[in-house]
């Protein structure tokens, strides 16, 4: 008997085992959709850490930047945070509001060509989960230190701004699209340092 017993429960465990091994796997856990504040705090986190790949993974293909710079595509884009990224732009985002589909956030940034900080708002538009549009705009001239640092560099560093010509400026500003040898992160670089050192100069 205590045999009998014993050969039922070995084919009872037997059981248990092979229907485990036979049941259907669990169903994967749905991953969030992103609301459109997710994905401006997104954004906002990788651009003040300046991580561009980061940034450019946010984006729909055909991108439209308007800020600083209007400009369309993930590639000129792209040029136009490396510059930004390059000048040490550091941007920090706040009070993030949704109204219609549109992200509203303040923002301040810092950088070699603003030093002392300027404040704006930029604002998001979404297709799907994705960022599709910026537009923003700062309260104050952005460009004010950089337009005195240029001329500046033209007399005090001349080997220096020989690397940077007139035109190749002008063609970035017009298009973000360089015309010269530099990258866009080497454009700002350059740009930055001649903020930099105008800054140092005239304090």
């Amino acid at each position: 008997m205590k045999t009998q017993s014993r050969q039922l429960s070995v084919l009872g465990l037997t059981f248990l085992l092979f229907a485990s091994a036979c049941a259907a796997p669990s169903a994967p856990t749905p991953t969030p959709t992103p609301s459109p504040l997710d994905l401006a705090k997104a954004f906002g986190d990788a651009d003040h850490q300046r991580d561009i790949e980061g940034v450019m993974a946010l984006f729909t293909d055909d991108i439209q930047w308007n800020f600083a710079f209007n400009v369309q595509g993930r590639k000129l884009v792209r040029n136009v945070l490396e510059y930004s990224y390059g000048l040490n732009d550091q941007r920090t985002y706040s009070d993030c509001a949704l109204a219609v589909g549109v992200v509203t956030c303040q923002v301040v940034q810092h950088g070699d060509c603003q030093p002392a900080g300027v404040d704006g708002e930029i604002r998001f538009e979404f297709t799907g989960e994705k960022i599709s549009k910026i537009n923003g705009s700062y309260f104050d001239d952005i460009t004010v230190i950089g337009a005195k640092a240029f001329p500046w560099a033209r007399e005090n560093l001349p080997q220096d701004f020989a690397k940077n010509r007139d035109e190749e400026w002008a063609q970035f500003g017009g298009n973000g699209e360089p015309a010269g040898k530099l990258t866009p992160r080497e454009l700002g670089q350059l740009i930055g340092m001649f903020c930099t050192k105008y800054v140092e100069a005239t304090k």
